[in-house]
């Protein structure tokens, strides 16, 4: 019994020690009036007592202790939450660290770009693979006659066959430096294929010795890397001027021609582009835009006499003067466009333009003239040989027109060019050799020849293809550009990508037999589809009726025999393509 009543006093003033610990004066009282009370009572002895208060009297103590501590505590994590408030203050009210001015920042925007704070440095690196494999079957009209262009024992022209090809490999950086330099540098390491030269047909405009002699076909799979594409410098931002251009690009002439082969609606450029329209030369360009970037202009002038290929792939010419521009051998050349119709940031548009070259040539039959013509294409294939060409001739010079227009309305476009040249002060047939002189009763002629193409398509997933009011330093002027699905593929999801269809009709007539021309006349229909999975990659299936229609001279073949309008070959081919 004294046991339990012992037991019961100690938990009591531990209870009470412990719930009155914050007022350390009553508990004491307290305390002292339970153990007297408890005395008195004769609850516990008198050595009991003592012992008890003994062990309150050091919890209290210790507890008064612990209280001092955690005050203490708690006032020195008030007072490191003041001093971290007002430091914290202090950064608030301190300017911003600024990085350096000219620190370049790494993001990707369909390529990798290296761009400052100011936007003064905005550098792009990128590319572009694309991998062809294609399929040709022509018929026996056509197969007799691109074997008799030939001698035996040489490679006739190619119009059959299967085949894969690397079509382009390129690494591009691009971009601005100090807010107004311009640049690109645009390397090619496929092959450049050289698959084909002048036709039997036009033999007559090649009898120049060596001019003929080098010129036969050769093997599919033969060709040099490395090359230069777009190579050139500029400045921005000029008044009145707008930008100027040095370097090697594109003569500003053809939509069709100036779009870039990553975003051409077909895998191939229409025949006209080919035979009739420049590419890229180098020379210098003004360009510009006005109201609202809705009219636009550009004009250069180039030095195309590059006529040859050596080992490395790069254009020099027949003089083997590199460095020395020669005027016979110059282009100028104009191309002005305008937007009478703008809305929904392009969703809907209509634009037209006119674009006008001058070939500023000589009409020397020297082998020494850099300005030596040539007019041919490929069907829409480029695994398969030329089957209309003029052949080699000379010209005083020659004129292009090329007027323009493409209609967006959302997802359905159509676009189509006419082009026509006209040759003046042609020198047709020699037969003299190398003696540079025209054979008896020969005169000089003007010659003219045409093209056009129209085509339709259709985004089946609701997407536009996006025009390029301005230029930028990796797509032209009035242009279009990349197209973005509205969603991108992923099985995950259910995203599809971006779905095209179109179809096109095409041709190039290198005829005129008023000047004696028999280069032929080709028609080609071609239906696509294109799939983009996302920004920077896409397949596309192509599939191309070729017609070859009648090369105006009976000498078209080595038995005499012409070829009418029954030459025709299906070409199936594919692609895909990554571009970045």
């Amino acid at each position: 019994m004294r046991k339990c009543l012992l037991a019961s006093a100690v938990a009591l003033v531990f209870i009470f020690s412990v719930t009155w610990a914050a007022r350390a004066a009553d508990d004491q009282t307290l305390a002292e009036k339970l153990l007297e009370v408890m005395r008195a009572n004769h609850q516990i002895t008198e050595a009991q007592y003592k012992e008890l208060k003994k062990e309150a009297e050091k919890e209290k103590a210790a507890m008064a202790a612990q209280a001092r501590q955690t005050q203490a505590a708690e006032t020195q994590a008030a007072q490191a939450a003041q001093a971290a408030q007002a430091a914290q203050a202090q950064v608030a009210k301190a300017p911003a660290a600024k990085p350096a001015p000219n620190a370049l920042q790494a993001t990707w925007n369909n390529g990798l770009r290296l761009t400052s704070e100011d936007k003064a440095f905005d550098v792009h690196i990128g590319g572009r693979i694309q991998l062809d494999v294609a399929d040709a079957e022509a018929n026996d009209a056509l197969n007799v006659w691109a074997n008799k262009q030939l001698s035996p024992g040489l490679n006739g022209p190619k119009v059959d066959g299967f085949g894969d090809q690397v079509r382009r490999a390129r690494l591009a950086i691009d971009g601005t430096l100090w807010k107004d330099i311009e640049f690109i540098s645009q390397i090619e390491f496929a092959p450049t294929y050289t698959t084909s030269t002048v036709l039997s047909s036009s033999a007559k405009f090649t009898a120049f010795g060596s001019k003929a002699s080098a010129e036969y076909f050769r093997n599919l799979t033969t060709g040099y890397a490395v090359s230069f594409q777009d190579l050139w410098v500029g400045v921005k931002d000029i008044p009145y001027l707008g930008r100027f251009k040095v370097g090697q690009m594109y003569e500003p002439i053809s939509i069709e021609q100036m779009t870039s082969d990553n975003w051409n609606t077909f895998m191939e450029k229409a025949l006209p582009m080919n035979a009739l329209v420049p590419t890229r030369n180098l020379g210098f360009e003004v360009q510009n835009t006005i109201c609202d970037d809705r009219l636009g202009w550009m004009v250069g002038y180039f030095f195309a006499q590059q006529v040859s290929t050596p080992y490395n792939g790069v254009a020099v010419d027949g003089t083997a003067d590199l460095f020395s521009p020669h005027l016979e051998d110059t282009d100028a050349a104009v191309r002005v466009t305008g937007l009478p119709w703008y809305e929904d940031n392009g969703a809907k548009l209509l634009h037209i333009g006119i674009g006008y070259e001058h070939k500023f040539r000589s009409d020397s039959t020297s082998t020494t003239n850099p300005g030596w013509l040539d007019l041919k294409t490929y069907p829409e294939g480029y695994m398969f040989s030329p089957m209309v060409d003029t052949g080699y001739f000379t010209a005083k010079g020659m004129n292009v027109i090329d007027p323009e227009i493409a209609l967006v309305y959302g997802p359905f476009s159509v676009q189509a060019e006419y082009t026509w040249a006209f040759a003046n002060n042609v020198m047709p047939a020699f037969t003299n050799g190398n003696t540079g002189l025209p054979a008896a009763g020969v005169t000089k002629d003007n010659a003219s020849f045409s093209g056009w193409y129209a085509y339709a398509s259709y985004f089946l997933t609701g997407e536009h293809r996006p025009y390029n009011k301005t230029p930028s330093t990796s797509d032209y002027q009035a242009t279009f550009g990349r197209v973005i699905p509205n969603c991108n593929f992923n099985p995950s999801s259910g995203g599809f990508g971006a779905w095209e269809v179109a179809f096109r009709v095409s041709n190039v007539d290198l005829n005129d037999t008023a000047a004696g021309f028999n280069g032929g006349n080709e028609t080609d229909y071609t239906a696509g589809i294109n799939w983009y999975l996302n920004p920077n990659v896409m397949l596309k299936l192509n599939y191309v009726y070729a017609t070859v229609g009648t090369h105006a001279a009976a000498t078209l073949a080595k038995d005499g025999s012409p070829l009418f309008p029954m030459g025709h070959e299906n070409i199936v081919e594919s692609r895909f393509q990554i571009a970045f």
